[in-house]
């Protein structure tokens, strides 16, 4: 048998540096609230490591020429075992090129890249040795981030201007890294609608926290949560062009435009009506169009003719209460309008006929047949987006750029079974139920979550009650309150 000790388990903690053939002088570099004197830059990046709360490097890679290791290494060697802590850490020199022709240049990438191991903790010191160098050593850090999961915890760069070797700055460059992950994830947005901020090494501002919720919405298609983030980036891009809001938005202010207009989300309305609801809908179906997220759009799409069979034929409000019920009884009363919707009242953008034929794309759509058959074409994908642009069209809100947002919900209040009771209670409850369908999209979304209670004291089920059961059992309540 085989025994595996946790430190088998543990990444390596790594120091990546190269060393060029210049002569070099003793330098004070300066680092947080510490200070740490050398000719060699990563010596004192040792020194003044080793005053932090991160983890200190236990292996030390040593990248050079075979004329920087002549005229640097022993000296530098020496430096390394003079350092208290020196039993802490190995060290290796590793050889590589000075890149003088492109089949160098890859055969140092090569070098770098196969030096890391997966997970590894890495720090890069790219204060000396020919220019190019440390460009190669960065791009191979990167390919390793994406392939080996190592993490990137310093990028340190020694200042130096000559004739001055007492007061220079010791720069942690990371931030470089953060401009690269989010280029990436600016581009990967772009092609194909997902983001994700989730990397706890980076620093993430409003814009992309809404942006990956708006990429899980409809990705795992949630109506939704896909229509109040799309309303709440509206908002922040907004408050960013009254120029409130650029602390949130900082390091990527080429990307606005881009959200503004070649992705529309300025035209998604925040009115508070179903018409909107359908609108916006079709405005994420035709984000995910142009995503390639043909399942989602397509899944979107046919949620929205159901919103519009019964908001053309039914006093109920689709994008309110009914539109997120999971119960049985909802649905079955759901099925039952739309029936009715189809055979007596059917709307100008389709039939009861396209509408089963849209019905069995959708379908094959979210089944993972394996008869190739009946799988989605594009043919049914265009005639999707036909309908889609058909939608926008009727239900383009005539008043969405003078609209004054409505927000009187008080967001700081949550219903739970100790305060239902109280007056405050109640009068809110009176007034959000009275006003419901004059408030925004964002405001009614907000209310479905404050009446998302289960008092048990009215005979609630928080496991089994449903928003329209809720909403019921709120009218009854203020029509009588002491019935409870």
């Amino acid at each position: 048998m085989i025994n595996v000790s946790k430190d088998d388990y543990k990444p390596r903690v790594i120091l990546l540096t190269c060393l060029g053939d210049s002569k070099y002088e003793e330098v004070t570099y300066s680092y947080k609230e510490n200070t740490a004197r050398d000719k060699f830059a990563t010596i004192a990046i040792l020194k003044l490591l080793n005053n932090q709360s991160q983890p200190f490097p236990g292996q030390i890679y040593v990248f050079t020429t075979k004329e920087a290791f002549k005229s640097q290494f022993d000296d530098f060697e020496q430096r390394l075992k003079a350092l208290p802590n020196s039993s802490s850490f190995t060290y290796e020199n590793i050889t590589i090129t000075s890149q003088q022709n492109e089949e160098e240049i890859h055969n140092n990438f090569h070098i770098f890249v196969e030096n890391l191991k997966d997970n590894d903790i890495i720090y890069a010191d790219i204060t000396n040795s020919f220019r190019s160098i440390p460009v190669i050593l960065l791009s191979a850090i990167e390919r390793a981030r994406a392939t080996k999961n190592i993490q990137v915890r310093g990028i340190f760069y020694g200042t130096f201007k000559k004739n001055n070797f007492q007061n220079e700055q010791m720069i942690d460059l990371l931030p470089f890294q953060q401009f690269n992950e989010w280029s990436y994830q600016i581009r990967q947005f772009l092609k194909t609608g997902y983001y994700n901020n989730e990397n706890k090494n980076l620093q993430v501002n409003a814009i992309e926290t809404l942006l990956t919720s708006f990429s899980k919405a409809i990705y795992f298609p949630s109506r939704i949560f896909a229509m109040e983030n799309a309303l709440k980036i509206k908002e922040l891009l907004e408050l960013e062009k009254e120029g409130t809001t650029s602390h949130l938005l900082n390091a990527i202010p080429d990307f606005l435009p881009i959200l503004q207009h070649k992705l529309n989300f300025q035209n998604f309305s925040n009115i508070g009506s179903s018409k909107n609801y359908i609108y916006n809908i079709a405005l994420i179906v035709e984000l995910c169009f142009s995503f390639q997220l043909n399942q989602s759009a397509i899944t979107f799409c046919h949620e929205n003719l159901r919103a519009i069979l019964l908001e053309q034929n039914d006093d109920i409000d689709y994008g309110h209460w009914y539109a997120i019920q999971k119960s049985e009884k909802a649905y079955n009363i759901i099925q039952k309008k739309i029936k009715n919707a189809l055979e007596n009242n059917p709307p100008e953008q389709f039939d009861k006929k396209q509408y089963k034929v849209l019905t069995t794309i959708r379908n094959k759509a979210n089944h993972a047949s394996t008869i190739i058959s009946n799988s989605i074409t594009s043919e049914d994908i265009d005639f999707f987006k036909e309908l889609n642009k058909k939608i926008i069209v009727s239900y383009t809100p005539e008043e969405t750029n003078n609209y004054t947002v409505k927000n009187d919900i008080d967001d700081s209040f949550r219903f739970d079974s100790n305060s239902f009771k109280t007056p405050e209670a109640k009068e809110l409850l009176k007034k959000y139920c009275d006003n419901f369908k004059n408030y925004t999209l964002l405001d009614q979304i907000a209310l479905q979550r404050q009446f998302s209670f289960a008092p048990e004291k009215i005979g609630f089920d928080p496991k089994k009650i449903t928003r329209f059961k809720e909403y019921k059992k709120i009218k009854e309540y203020i029509a009588n309150p002491s019935h409870y």
